[in-house]
């Protein structure tokens, strides 16, 4: 007799760029919206944050890495929000 196991999804890395995809599947359609980690949860999902600071929990099976694009993206607008927030401090 064969067992299977059904694995749980490795969390991801604190700090990592992820897309979710849940965003892009209501109405109306949209892009992912893209986050870095700040929790990584037990079933493979994570806490997201963006780069104005609003976070929200994100399902294991939503999430894809960012691609570069997106990080790079993510990282120009985070630093346009806190030269914005805090004048003469950021990158």
């Amino acid at each position: 007799m064969t067992q299977t196991t059904q694995s749980t999804p490795k969390p991801p890395a604190r700090g990592a760029y992820l897309a979710d995809e849940s965003a892009a599947r209501v109405s109306p359609a949209g892009r992912a919206w893209v986050g870095r980690v700040q929790i990584p949860l037990r079933d493979g999902g994570a806490l997201l944050v963006t780069h104005t600071g609003y976070q929200w929990p994100a399902a294991p099976g939503d999430l894809r890495e960012a691609t570069a694009t997106e990080r790079a993206a993510y990282d120009a607008a985070r630093a346009r929000w806190i030269r914005a927030a805090v004048p003469g401090v950021g990158p």
